[in-house]
């Protein structure tokens, strides 16, 4: 008897999927669902950015940063409307209302020298590896469609920094507003070779009521329709529904009942992994899954004076076994991954 409605992904999404290996660059930009990816990204050793801005929620303000990284000369595009939205707080720490919080400076100078890093580390990803043509992947994640305008200026705000209310204006974009403003960006994501995958965020925002957050996301979801109907190089991942249709139940939430449970993210990456990566990619990444465990393995009585010498060799043996398998792989995949690192800090282990 099946009690549940599973998502089967090769079903749903179709054959041309992009297919994601360790030589393709990833960029995931949007809500924490997209800490979350990256983080699993990050972890099987893909090459990725994750969120370099920090959270960003709605579609308008992720776009905006990602056209900042795509202009040529940062200093030229950067207008006035720029440099009128740092603020400083009640705390008199600097910040931005196109970033997050986590970008803040003590003087206005300092946060806008991490802004052109965090920038300029995403320009690099759109213009690396142009010549031989390998396509980039933009992983996009929307939270929600609820925007706050900035009354001074008329302008969306990616975060509010705790200014007080009175100061913004709430509204809700529209379906045809988010598509709009992703038409003006796609040709240049297009022209440098990079294929996006749309989701939405199966978090849940009940600040705007769980009758408007379905609304929210329901506007989110037609837009991502949309555009990945529109154009050949936008894919949507359905994770929404896999948390929604599929999941479906509280047990597959954390404390909050707002966000997925470490089980539901394990699942969802699954399906991300069954949709977006070959054979091949998934061999590599379970032969890292292992090696890693066993980097990870500490004997549980370390080196002290109350284990045996006998256990002290093995435990070493073990460890030269690991480095050895470890040492291996990184001159078998020397293009894919790096494994430095780890095999530095290995090698300080072995007794």
């Amino acid at each position: 008897m099946d009690f549940r409605t599973e998502l089967h992904i090769n079903q749903n999404i179709s054959a041309d999927f992009p297919q994601i290996t360790h030589k393709t660059p990833i960029l995931s930009v949007g809500s924490c669902f997209a800490d979350m990816i990256g983080a699993k990204l990050s972890f099987y050793k893909f090459k990725i950015i994750s969120n370099p801005f920090g959270i960003i929620f709605n579609p308008i303000s992720i776009n905006k940063l990602l056209k900042l990284s795509l202009e040529d000369n940062l200093e030229e595009n950067i207008d006035n409307d720029f440099h009128n939205n740092f603020i400083k707080n009640q705390e008199n720490n600097w910040y931005h209302y196109d970033f997050h919080s986590d970008l803040y400076g003590n003087i206005k100078e300092e946060l806008y020298q991490k802004i052109k890093e965090q920038i300029k580390k995403t320009q690099d990803f759109f213009r690396r590896d142009l010549s031989e043509n390998r396509p980039k992947t933009l992983i996009l994640t929307f939270g929600t469609a609820f925007v706050y305008l900035n009354n001074q200026h008329n302008e969306v705000v990616a975060n509010c920094h705790k200014i007080p209310q009175k100061n913004f204006t709430k509204k809700m974009l529209s379906v045809d507003e988010i598509v709009a403003d992703f038409d003006e960006i796609y040709p240049q994501l297009s022209a440098q070779n990079t294929q996006i995958i749309l989701t939405v965020s199966p978090v849940r925002h009940i600040k705007d009521t769980l009758v408007l957050n379905s609304v929210s996301k329901s506007i989110l979801r037609v837009a991502a329709h949309i555009l990945s109907e529109k154009y050949e190089k936008v894919y949507y991942f359905p994770s929404f529904e896999l948390m929604n249709d599929d999941l479906r139940d509280y047990r597959f939430y954390k404390t909050d009942m707002l966000h997925p449970s470490t089980q539901a993210e394990d699942y969802i990456w699954q399906k991300f992994v069954q949709a977006c990566m070959n054979a091949p990619t998934q061999a590599i990444m379970q032969v890292w899954e292992n090696l890693h465990k066993n980097i990870s393995h500490k004997n549980q009585k370390g080196f002290s004076n109350n284990i045996s010498q006998e256990k002290s060799e093995k435990y070493n043996q073990f460890l030269q076994k690991t480095l050895f398998e470890l040492e291996n792989l990184a001159q078998t995949l020397a293009e894919e991954i790096d494994l430095r690192e780890e095999i530095e800090k290995l090698r300080k282990r072995i007794k």
